[in-house]
């Protein structure tokens, strides 16, 4: 069953961005958030303020906490890859190469399941009214929990695109948060262009945004190695042909600088990730893959989180005051510790936010 919900995985936290607390400063408030973090935990954070960067690290050693500088340092991000492929997908539209309301099967060569047509736009914004995940995966990962996409194939996710694919709601009227629906974007792209998942991001996303620790396939050996809830180090995970709703690894010197191209109101490509599409709730919701809430008296902020079998990860940030979080750590999403990832990027932008809007 755990797998399942790792899998199955939607950033299911509790807002709790207006919360105030009686430590002043971050450092002392993440020590004292993760002080009952298991051994080996590492966690690295950014902090953004205009085109200004703030780094805070810290790993748990011999049963304390010390303070490090790991901002190079790489993990796993999880979903937060959803947002990548989102700006693929933007930047595929305004270049006239792929159109957002246009049908996927016209890309990916081959007609879907009972000849069904799915949106680019629906499968960005999760209301295409597909699974989670392929059917045709649950047994596979479920028979290899610590990797639970290794044996995936991208012979399997075609048959399952082919044969087995259903639709549970008529697409564009419900959100359903799905790893498949994103998957499909990134392997339509993938095909269209020719290029592997690596040319294709390095190449459009890496290499435009500076982003040079950030890689489709890392070098596992410079990894900040994830832990179970115990401290147990576990294996990294491969997605294969899933890769585009989770694959890629970076730091937080690197996320900090593609959240900082946001603030620049000129870059289409990220305006166009950023527009809502769809609207989930009366203060959320969605563009292309970015979650943005309304914060009452501060306006928009705009997140995404991400969860893997050793690593639990979150980003948000403010256009309108141009700050921001990172926040990368080697947590299993599997361990009750992974929500409190969440609640020290909210406490965290609330902090860096809250000052510069009585400016």
């Amino acid at each position: 069953m755990k797998i399942v919900l790792v899998l199955f995985f939607v950033f299911s936290f509790k807002l709790c961005y207006v919360q105030e607390t009686r430590i002043k400063s971050p450092v002392d408030f993440v020590k004292n958030k993760i002080d009952s973090f298991p051994e080996n935990f590492q966690v690295s954070i950014a902090l953004i303020k205009n085109d200004k960067v703030g780094y805070i690290g810290f790993q748990k050693i011999n049963g304390k906490l010390k303070q490090i500088s790991n901002h190079d340092s790489i993990f796993e991000i999880g979903s937060i890859t959803k947002v990548f492929t989102g700006t693929l997908l933007a930047n595929m539209v305004n270049k006239g190469k792929i159109k957002l309301h246009g049908k996927v099967h016209k890309q990916l060569g081959f007609k879907l399941f009972k000849n069904k047509k799915l949106r680019y736009i629906h499968l960005a914004n999760h209301t295409a009214g597909l699974e989670s995940l392929p059917s045709n995966i649950l047994d596979l990962a479920n028979n290899n929990p610590e990797k639970p996409y290794d044996q995936y194939t991208d012979s399997l996710f075609v048959y399952h695109l082919k044969n087995e694919l259903q639709i549970k709601n008529k697409p564009g009227t419900a959100h359903e948060y799905s790893n498949l629906g994103t998957s499909i974007i990134g392997y339509a792209i993938s095909k269209m262009e020719n290029k592997s998942y690596s040319e294709l991001y390095q190449k459009e996303i890496f290499e435009k945004y500076g982003l040079n620790d950030t890689k489709c396939h890392s070098n596992r050996d410079k990894m900040v190695r994830g832990i179970n809830h115990q401290g147990e180090f576990v294996p990294n995970w491969d997605f294969g042909p899933m890769f585009p709703c989770g694959g890629i690894t970076s730091n937080t010197k690197d996320l900090a600088k593609f959240l900082i191209a946001h603030f620049d109101s000129t870059n289409l490509d990220l305006k166009l990730a950023c527009t809502p599409t769809f609207k989930v709730t009366g203060n959320f919701k969605i563009g292309l893959s970015w979650h943005i809430f309304n914060i009452p008296k501060l306006g928009k902020m705009i997140f995404h989180n991400g969860a893997t079998g050793g690593y639990r990860s979150s980003t948000a940030f403010m256009p309108k005051f141009k700050t921001g979080v990172v926040v990368l750590s080697n947590i299993s999403a599997y361990s009750a510790y992974a929500a409190e990832i969440d609640e020290i990027c909210f406490d965290i932008i609330n902090r860096i936010t809250k000052p510069l809007k009585n400016n």
